[in-house]
């Protein structure tokens, strides 16, 4: 509940007159904003007190009175441009004498029972699409299907109650854009603590569990929402511990625990394939969701695949006109590593793409970062004196078209979708058999896939199989069940310093509709 202790009805107060609902809302170019920049810093109001002082200001200034009530409760609303539409978004003052229910049941359920009860609240909505040009019937505050639903107690603690996106049946707003009005509305208005607890979803994926292994914190934590309090008594230390051991899983070790599973293939694939498409090392699983999640951000699901054409047989005297040896690449370059390291370190990297190869991708196909720590990592196995990551980096620097003993190391560039700069991916071929070059087309194929991959799809695969399906591990299982019991979540907006703070606590103004002058209620 929200700490307000003015329960007693203002004497003074002036009733308003009795409404008839219309069948349209008429548009109001008084009070039209660009939805995108409405409520930031002057734009149109820059309040100064406390929430109970900015929501009269708000209302006076941005928001017109309807003709018609909810529950007997007044209704203002606001139109903000968005594209080619206007979006009508509501206000509407609860007042507890004339509330069905005296107790705030969000407050109760955020663990805030002992506070006050508030006297006013106010409710911001934005309904689904096709209600934008109606009324409001006397349901909609239990509705769950709006775009936006606030609710803000006059001391400035509230509760996100719904947002509904493009995936929520919106045709015009994202959910980030309807976070960002509901945001800078709160910011502007000065609102204290906001609550919300978390039940958002993509594809059946709970996105606090999915985002906070990718990103440490909840869908909502991109606007600074952060632990509450979770079910069944967890802790905030609990939460984070749990989220540490979920982020930490190895991909290694995920392949090797699943080795006997049937599922155990698949994963590789996803896995591979990820890899290959970062520039960077993909290690743990926090690394590998936060990369797919990235990469779903910058590329289209679906994609117009062109007609392969027959690949072209390169034969091994052509090929060894283009080709230079390793040795005569490495005596044109007198560097500061001697030649045998050098030569090591290139026969390393041609033994991981040959590995690479065993595991089913065309010519051991692998992109520098990843050439570069597999041959690190056998190095290290093999107790070779390869330590130096920049040998490695120096040697792959060479190989375009090198003999190698008896192979060719090649490299391509690769362009690849949502990722500006192209790729290095190298790869292997057995001068005894003659090499196949690669079609344009086929260069961007990723491993055992003729088609750029949904990536929703491999990630709800991962989020089934590994972290709700993790075999014979109850760590991971009770961490995964840490998360998931893990649902309230809070911002504080902190203004001003402790005794600004301490002014929301004050007495409040009457409701708007109470008098027309706070100054003659008699407060």
């Amino acid at each position: 509940m929200s700490t307000q202790m003015d329960q007693t009805p203002n004497p003074n107060s002036i009733p308003t007159k009795k409404r008839t609902p219309r069948k349209r809302l008429r548009a109001c170019t008084n009070h039209s904003y660009e939805l995108t920049t409405f409520c930031e810093p002057g734009r149109p109001i820059s309040p100064t007190g406390p929430f109970r002082d900015n929501v009269f200001v708000f209302l006076q200034q941005c928001a017109e009175l309807t003709d018609f009530t909810v529950q007997g409760m007044s209704v203002w609303f606001t139109l903000l441009r968005s594209r080619e539409c206007l979006v009508p978004l509501f206000t509407i003052e609860e007042n507890v004498n004339t509330s069905k229910t005296e107790f705030c049941d969000h407050c109760l359920s955020t663990d805030w029972s002992n506070h006050f009860v508030s006297k006013r609240k106010y409710h911001m909505i934005i309904p689904k699409d096709d209600c934008w040009t109606k009324p409001l019937d006397d349901s909609v505050l239990e509705g769950t299907t709006h775009l936006l639903h606030g609710m803000i107690h006059c001391d400035g603690i509230g509760h996100l109650l719904c947002i509904n996106g493009l995936k929520g049946g919106s045709k015009h707003l994202c959910g980030r854009e309807i976070m960002d009005l509901w945001d800078r509305i709160c910011t502007n208005l000065r609102t204290r603590k906001i609550t919300v607890e978390d039940f958002s979803k993509k594809r059946s994926m709970e996105l606090r569990l999915l985002h906070g292994i990718a990103y440490g914190h909840p869908w909502f934590g991109r606007w600074g929402y952060r632990f509450c309090h979770g079910s069944f008594g967890v802790a905030e230390e609990t939460y984070e511990r749990a989220l540490d051991i979920l982020s930490s899983i190895e991909l290694e070790k995920i392949i090797q625990d699943f080795s006997d599973m049937e599922e155990c293939e698949e994963l590789k694939r996803v896995i591979h394939c990820y890899k290959h498409w970062s520039e960077s090392s993909l290690v743990t699983i926090k690394d590998l969701l936060k990369f797919m999640l990235t990469v779903k951000a910058g590329c289209p699901v679906k994609r117009k695949v062109r007609k392969p054409k027959p690949p072209t047989t390169t034969t091994l005297s052509s090929l060894r006109i283009k080709s230079k040896l390793f040795a005569d690449v490495i005596s044109h370059d007198p560097g500061r590593h001697p030649a045998r390291r050098l030569k090591m370190a290139a026969d390393a990297i041609v033994h991981v793409l040959r590995e690479n190869e065993k595991k089913g991708f065309v010519n051991g196909e692998m992109a520098r970062q990843d050439v570069r720590d597999a041959a690190l990592l056998h190095s290290r196995r093999r107790g070779l004196p390869i330590r130096d990551i920049g040998l490695l980096d120096n040697v792959l620097s060479k190989l375009d078209n090198v003999i190698i003993g008896n192979h060719i190391v090649c490299r391509k560039l690769h362009a690849m979708p949502g990722i500006k700069t192209g790729i290095r991916k190298y790869t292997v071929h057995d001068l005894l058999d003659g090499i196949k070059s690669l079609e344009p087309e086929k260069e961007l194929l990723l491993p055992s896939q003729a088609l750029v991959p949904d990536v929703y799809s491999d990630v709800l695969y991962l989020y089934k199989n590994v972290l709700l399906g993790y075999p014979e591990s109850k760590l991971v299982q009770l961490a995964t069940q840490v998360v998931l019991n893990t649902k309230y979540f809070v911002k504080e907006y902190r203004f001003g310093d402790k005794d600004e703070q301490e002014q929301c606590l004050d007495i409040p103004l009457p409701s708007m509709t109470d008098s027309a002058n706070p100054a003659e209620s008699g407060i």
